[in-house]
């Protein structure tokens, strides 16, 4: 595995105090969301974008309505499961 933190992995976690872990680690949490949020903007994106390939122009990413359904399945699945 490679590490990014090489020397916190090495051992020298354990020699950080309470909070200095604490603040890494909230710090790793606040890149983990800033990802998360990136990523729901791409694929909201990326979704008008093959949308509207599929329903205005050429349909070159070859899309059909059981893709689409298959696809929408997925997240209704997710928000019933959520609730």
């Amino acid at each position: 595995m490679a590490y990014i933190h090489k020397e916190l992995a090495s051992g020298r976690w354990h020699e950080l105090s309470f909070f200095a872990q604490m603040a890494n680690i909230g710090s790793e949490v606040e890149r983990a969301i800033r990802w998360k949020n990136k990523r729901c903007l791409k694929e909201l994106a990326r979704v008008r974008k093959v949308m509207c390939d599929y329903f205005a122009f050429d349909n070159q990413y070859h899309s059909t309505d059981k893709s689409w359904q298959n696809y929408f399945y997925a997240f209704n699945f997710a928000a019933r499961s959520a609730t």
